[in-house]
């Protein structure tokens, strides 16, 4: 969700209205039931907290549709089952997209919405779709609303410190390729958010796809350094939750480690004008 909508979101002076709708019984004792276990004071406002989330999910879905469109993919939104190809007829992924030979299967997760028996569908999902040449699999998470998000930018790894781990992350790279490109993009994260302090841009929150558009956005990192890090975004993603992947090699760390360093010259030079 962008910072705008998200802070009209978080505004509690915001208009409201009344709805009434038809619940059957036994799902209102159910709320009831569950919400104190979530810590609700009642089962309404564990259910604002349901419609909430979903459509938070629905609109991250939307917008990565939009994102996917406009670098020329075909869309599918919740992919009818005739849409899908014989190895996904058990699953039911949330968006599919396809350009060309190249077709990326999409989930949107919430944190809160993970558990033993998601992770498992989505470890089965992963590994169905890595089998086949030309499809990849992509994890988005998305974050609830009452998020608080209390990090600050200088709270982070200076920059010297960024540069000697980097050369740990270049000796990773050979044997362990999935530690060395987890341990690249903490440190990228890090940059990035040196960067958004030196520039004094407000930042809402510091997740990395929020960070990256709002660089991007704002003219600070380049369209090919925005590409390069959406594009290994899933990878970080599907590596970090513990999805495999056949798609992560030692050139993409080498690219991650290569684009610090570039951002790091870059903070260098705005040092020096100063």
């Amino acid at each position: 969700m962008k910072a705008e909508a998200l802070k009209k979101r978080l505004d509690k002076s915001r208009p409201m209205t009344t709805i009434t709708i038809r619940i059957p019984e036994d799902v209102i004792e159910d709320l009831k039931r569950v919400a104190p276990l979530l810590g609700f004071s009642g089962y309404q406002p564990l259910v604002r907290a349901y419609i909430g989330q979903g459509l938070r999910d629905d609109l991250e879905r939307l917008e990565g549709d939009t994102e996917y469109r406009e670098k020329g993919y075909e869309v599918f939104f919740h992919p009818h089952l005739e849409d899908l190809p014989d190895f996904l007829n058990n699953y039911r992924p949330d968006m599919i997209e396809r350009r060309g030979e190249e077709t990326v299967v999409i989930e949107v997760k919430s944190h809160s919405s993970l558990n033993s028996s998601s992770d498992q569908y989505l470890r089965n999902l992963a590994q169905a779709v890595e089998k086949h040449p030309g499809w990849r699999f992509e994890l988005v998470m998305t974050n609830p609303e009452n998020t608080r998000y209390s990090l600050k930018a200088e709270d982070s790894v200076q920059k010297h410190e960024i540069e000697s781990q980097l050369q740990v992350a270049r000796q990773l790279t050979t044997q362990h390729p999935e530690s060395a490109i987890l341990y690249s993009w903490s440190l990228v994260e890090v940059t990035l958010r040196l960067i958004a302090q030196k520039e004094e841009l407000s930042l809402q929150r510091f997740d990395p796809r929020y960070l990256i558009n709002q660089l991007a956005t704002k003219g600070v990192i380049s369209k090919s350094e925005y590409q390069l890090l959406m594009n290994l975004l899933p990878l970080r993603n599907s590596i970090a939750h513990g999805f495999k992947t056949t798609q992560i090699t030692q050139n993409s760390v080498y690219e991650l480690i290569e684009l610090t360093e570039q951002l790091l010259r870059t903070l260098h030079t705005g040092d020096e004008a100063d």
